[in-house]
């Protein structure tokens, strides 16, 4: 027996357009939906402080707030009224944390810049303390003979370069201070803010508050804390278009 096969059949021009236009639509609510699977974007989290640190004077630092001190800050002095030394030291809290320095008498925490990178390829200590700044004076009357050492001798508004865990995994942040040496051993600062990634092993820019590393227009990243404006976001892609039909799609219609 013979197989029968239906003849092609021509259709109307205009039926053919309306075809052809809601596959267009198709196929650009596919690309949208398409366009909204994608991988989570980063986000970082910023908290402006104003806390200072000076002897006697414990300041702790926790990153993500979950309860956990990641870093915490202390200044100190000892000695007598003829002589007397002092420091100012930042001191991992948990396993796998660390600052960004060098290696020098003992670990050196650096006095970063805005806009320097925090990452896998930073040097971190692995230790539990990092000195930041130190001194000494002598003398039993004035004048008195003084001086004031380390990279966060006397800056305003830098950075520490920070590593850190949360659930086992790594991320990075930084935290801005200001420093003062008086008489050589009375160190103060003031933490003035902090912020981290909360993607793993995902760096990002000393001072970076948004999420893009080359989106920092705007951001007062070396002076006093200013609100952060929010981000505008293109409104994403849906399925309207398709659901509205060859009405939403006017401008691909034959003329």
């Amino acid at each position: 027996m013979k197989k029968s096969f239906s003849k092609p059949m021509n259709l109307p021009v205009s039926i053919q357009q309306h075809l052809h236009t809601y596959a267009i639509a198709a196929g650009a609510a596919g690309v949208s939906v398409l366009a909204l699977v994608q991988p989570a974007e980063t986000e970082i989290i910023y908290t402006p402080a104003n806390s200072a640190i000076g002897p006697g004077v414990r300041v702790d630092m926790d990153l993500n707030k979950d309860g956990t001190t990641d870093f915490w800050f202390n200044a100190t002095w000892f000695g007598g009224q003829s002589f007397a030394s002092g420091y100012l030291a930042v001191h991992n809290s948990q396993a796998g944390n660390g600052v960004m320095g060098s290696l020098q008498r003992g670990w050196v925490a650096a006095a970063l810049p805005a806009k320097v990178d925090i990452g896998p390829n930073g040097n971190f200590s692995s230790g539990t303390r990092a000195s930041m700044a130190w001194g000494w004076f002598m003398g039993s009357s004035k004048p008195y003979v003084w001086k004031c050492y380390g990279p966060w001798n006397d800056v305003r508004h830098h950075f520490l370069g920070l590593k850190f865990m949360i659930n086992g995994e790594v991320h990075y942040g930084w935290a801005r201070l200001t420093q003062k040496c008086e008489r050589g051993f009375w160190e103060t600062a003031t933490l003035t803010g902090y912020a981290y990634e909360t993607v793993p092993d995902q760096g990002l820019l000393t001072g970076q508050k948004r999420d893009k590393k080359d989106d920092l227009e705007g951001e007062n990243l070396t002076g006093p804390d200013a609100a952060t404006p929010a981000s505008t976001a293109p409104t994403p892609a849906t399925l309207g278009m398709l659901a509205r039909g060859a009405s939403a799609l006017s401008v691909w219609r034959p003329q």
